[in-house]
Formats: C-alpha cells, structure tokens, sequence
C-alpha cells in the first residue's frame, strides 16, 4: 500500500511539472524566433575597396566587380545559366548602378548599395541588389544580398 501511494505521489508530481517544462520550451523558441537584421550603407574613400565576388541567394548568383589601374569599374553578373556584362557603371556615395547586357542581346539595370549586413550581431560587407530579379518561372525577388567572398 505504502509502494502504491509512493507511486501515486510521484505520477502526481510529474504530471504537474510537465506543463512547466512545456511553458518553458515555448518561451525558449520564441527567443531563438527573434532576429536582429539592418544594413548600414558602406561608403569608400577608393573605389578599388568594392572591387571582388559577391556572392548571392544560391550557388550560380553572383557579381563579379573589377576595377582597372585607371579605377574604373567593370562588372560581369551571373544569374543562374544567364551572364551578363556590366555596362556603364557608375559608382557613387555607396550606390552602384550598371547597365546588364545579355549574350543575347537582352538588357536590364542593376541598381545596388554597398552595405553592412548586421545579422544576429554578426556583420558581413556586400551589395543590397533591388529591382526584379528572376530566379524562376514565376518566382521574383525585389530586394537581395549578395554576400562579397
């Protein structure tokens, strides 16, 4: 009888607690729910500083920026199986604009700002690409970040 009662006490104690322990999970989850995400507008004194690969959402999206011994820039952008070369480009103030000319004939904009991207306390350098950019039939992004390597 003793043992029972033990037992009993124990279940009862248990099952009091579980909801507790429940309550705390929900709290912890919604912690880790919570982000921290801005970006700060990077402006160089030389424009050789913007010069390399900046990486974008998935592999085959990336912008290559160059910058010749006369510091001009010139920039070839690839978008999946698509390449494009980056014409009059003009660099200002942190903001970049280009012309994208396709192998096919096809033209488009580029319009980006270099930038900070301060996410959960850790800051990477890149460029904030806006406008429509396609990633698939029917999918379009209006505003990425493309991660500098």
């Amino acid at each position: 009888m003793m043992k029972r009662l033990l037992l009993m006490a124990a279940v009862l104690v248990l099952a009091s607690a579980a909801p507790a322990f429940a309550q705390k999970s929900k709290v912890k989850n919604k912690e880790i729910k919570t982000k921290e995400k801005r970006f700060e507008t990077v402006v160089k004194e030389n424009v050789a500083d913007y010069a390399g690969r900046y990486e974008g959402f998935e592999a085959g999206y990336y912008i290559e920026i160059r910058v010749d011994s006369g510091n001009s820039l010139s920039g070839t952008s690839f978008e999946g199986d698509r390449r494009a070369e980056l014409q009059d480009i003009k660099g200002e103030q942190g903001r970049l604009t280009a012309t994208k000319v396709y192998s096919d004939g096809g033209r488009g904009e580029l319009t980006a700002t270099f930038s900070n991207r301060i996410l959960n306390g850790v800051t990477n350098f890149g460029m904030v690409i806006e406008g429509s950019i396609s990633v698939a039939p029917g999918v379009t992004f209006d505003r990425v970040f493309y991660r500098r390597d």
